[in-house]
């Protein structure tokens, strides 16, 4: 977002909202930066009103998610 608002220079940051999309049949629960004009949008995020991505972008994220670490430490 620091690119968007350098553009932008009369937007502001304004937190997160909660969106819920599917990467194949994972559910991916995320946090999406908003502003207070509520013009930015992630290009990563997919098409308005969808739920999930096209098969080539679907590859390409069931990859990054099979290759995550988890930063939760197991407990003792």
């Amino acid at each position: 977002m620091p690119t968007y608002l350098n553009k932008h220079s009369q937007d502001k940051a304004n937190g997160f909202y909660p969106r819920s999309l599917s990467v194949g049949s994972i559910p991916v629960d995320i946090e999406v930066l908003r502003t207070r004009t509520g013009y930015f949008r992630p290009e990563t995020l997919p098409a308005p009103y969808q739920r999930g991505y096209p098969e080539e972008s679907q590859a390409l994220w069931l990859g990054l998610l099979a290759s995550s670490r988890s930063l939760t430490l197991p407990e003792a």
